[in-house]
């Protein structure tokens, strides 16, 4: 028994996990930044103290991790949003059909 599924019905749940998979990235790097914000962001450069470089090493690290993050957050609802709402026709007669035939 051979189950067939449209194609477009596929492309959707494939975009939905791409976009929830996103969504967790930028969760994740957010809680990252957090991490790093307060485990003392650039002091790792040098152990005595803060001077410019551990500063500017620090905001460097910090301003990537939140682009990263909006990056990874606007993708994955773009993703999501393309995969809940679907720009295919309603028309059920034409998929039923569509998954019957066999085309060549």
């Amino acid at each position: 028994m051979t189950f067939r599924y449209p194609v477009w019905q596929m492309k959707r749940s494939t975009r939905l996990l791409a976009g929830v998979a996103a969504l967790l990235t930028a969760f994740g790097l957010c809680f990252v930044a957090v991490e790093y914000l307060f485990g003392g962001a650039g002091l790792q450069l040098t152990g005595f103290g803060i001077s410019s470089t551990t500063v500017l090493v620090g905001s460097i690290h910090l301003v990537g991790f939140m682009f990263g993050a909006a990056v990874a957050f606007v993708l994955g609802l773009w993703w999501c949003a393309d995969g809940l709402v679907s720009d295919q026709p309603d028309n059920r007669e034409n998929v039923e059909r569509q998954t019957r035939e066999p085309r060549f």
